[in-house]
């Protein structure tokens, strides 16, 4: 991710201020020179610098992931010590080569008064049949799509603690993930009706 530290007039020298919203790590800094006309090419910096955010909440410890029994993921954590207003949690897909693929349960924001958290879920839309533009083309068929999570698929639950820094504009500790985990099948609720004389 890029940050924009300084947009205007050519100096000798500028003062650098670094955004609330930074997080910790290791940066290098690009230069790019413009006129009314025209626009150069990025020059970066040959060396890195660290950066570290004296606001960077810690981070939470998380306890084991379990099976919610609907497609869904049950986690408890622990807040970190210090001041903090909440989590930011995703739910991976863990790929074919191990690789973590953001699910549509991304960047959720839950309030730090939460601990137990139940997350993702299924949930089915059908998309009604067209026609696409011609006279002749034929009616497409209804489709139903199924979105969330999936039975037979390897999940892994990432959370961040946050600190709001401005106004929707929040600064994130390091992701803490759990162990991986197998999605099962729902389980259907077994009901059973006995009539009273």
């Amino acid at each position: 991710e890029s940050y924009v530290l300084y947009d205007g007039e050519a100096e000798e020298s500028v003062e650098l201020t670094f955004p609330k919203n930074m997080p910790d790590g290791t940066y290098t800094v690009s230069a790019v020179g413009s006129t009314a006309d025209m626009t150069s090419n990025p020059i970066a910096s040959l060396e890195g610098f660290t950066y570290t955010n004296p606001n960077t909440p810690a981070a939470p410890t998380l306890g084991d992931v379990m099976l919610g029994g609907d497609y869904t993921l049950d986690l408890s954590l622990t807040a970190p010590a210090g001041e903090m207003d909440g989590y930011l949690v995703t739910v991976y897909e863990v790929g074919d080569k191990g690789n973590m693929i953001p699910t549509i349960y991304k960047d959720l924001l839950v309030d730090k008064a939460h601990t137990n958290l139940t997350l993702g879920g299924q949930y089915t839309t059908t998309i009604e049949g067209y026609t696409e533009e011609g006279a002749d083309s034929p009616m497409l068929a209804d489709e139903t799509v199924t979105y969330g999570l999936v039975a037979g698929k390897t999940y892994v639950v990432g959370v961040r603690s946050c600190k709001e820094v401005e106004e929707n504009l929040y600064l994130a500790s390091e992701e803490r993930f759990t162990e991986k985990i197998l999605m099962a099948e729902a389980v259907k609720p077994e009901v059973s009706v006995t009539a009273v004389d």
